[in-house]
């Protein structure tokens, strides 16, 4: 069953009702329009996306070396990824999700550019394609300790977005998807994988791979490898649909700590 308005697509099982509004205004680049940008994806979503030939680009056991997670733990099978290029030849669903630096977006811009953007400069306010750029120091889309405008992490949203609305085109959304096909399968696979149904796990979450242009999983994965990326295809898919907070709650094995009293 669904809430509000018929979906647009043959998957959306449950959605906000009516439109969005906007969303050219109210989400994702906040120097287009001088909203706050909003939600910021973080580098370790970033670090989640393979590469095109389906391979992770991190050991997802142990993705990263240190504690606060600035030093990447790189997969020693992947020779496709290269840190001096990362965002090149990735899952094509990071491209969808995520404007990184280098990017580029048509829509109204609501500023002149100025000399300090050098890939942009010269332009005026308009409609126009720009490339975004979020190294610290640029004036417009760089990262930004105190203004509301500007990432903070160095990337902006692109998921929710049109990709060529602006003032002369004000697209609405047809409202938001609290829960669509490609999450039921994923659940399924994840089932199927802790139940041991290896074979139909697999099956299932190549069903979600294959329609984003990624590769198969490889045969031969055990339990836990199988279990592992399926977590992972859960973070990519379904990034910034309000399911990470929830899934690595349930995924966090309880601790010794956990079990003793607390006071108050």
């Amino acid at each position: 069953m669904k809430h509000g308005d018929n979906p647009i697509d043959k998957e959306t099982i449950y959605q906000h009702r009516g439109g969005t509004g906007n969303i050219f205004h109210v989400d994702g680049i906040g120097a287009q329009n001088g909203y706050k940008s909003g939600t910021c994806p973080t580098q370790e979503l970033v670090d989640a996306y393979e590469t095109s030939d389906g391979k992770p680009v991190l050991n997802l056991d142990n993705p990263y070396i240190d504690e606060k997670h600035t030093q990447p733990n790189y997969n020693p099978d992947n020779t496709m990824y290269d840190p001096a290029n990362p965002y090149a030849n990735r899952d094509p669903r990071f491209y969808a999700t995520i404007y990184y630096n280098g990017s580029k977006r048509k829509a109204r811009w609501g500023f002149a550019e100025t000399a300090e953007s050098p890939e942009n400069y010269p332009a005026g306010i308009g409609n126009r394609t720009r490339i975004i750029t979020t190294y610290v120091g640029e004036p417009f889309t760089g990262i930004h300790a105190s203004r509301r405008s500007a990432t903070r992490t160095g990337y902006y949203e692109r998921k929710f977005l049109y990709p060529t609305s602006g003032d002369d085109n004000a697209v609405g959304g047809p409202g938001h998807k609290w829960y669509r096909l490609g999450e039921v399968i994923l659940n399924f696979a994840e089932a199927a994988a802790e139940a041991g149904k290896l074979d139909e796990a697999r099956i299932a979450v190549n069903e979600i791979r294959l329609r984003a242009g990624m590769p198969e999983l490889p045969t031969g994965l055990t339990k836990g490898q199988l279990i592992t990326r399926i977590r992972n295809e859960r973070r990519v898919e379904l990034a910034l649909e309000e399911n990470r907070y929830f899934d690595v709650r349930r995924w966090t094995a309880p601790v010794a700590t956990w079990q003793r009293p607390t006071n108050g």
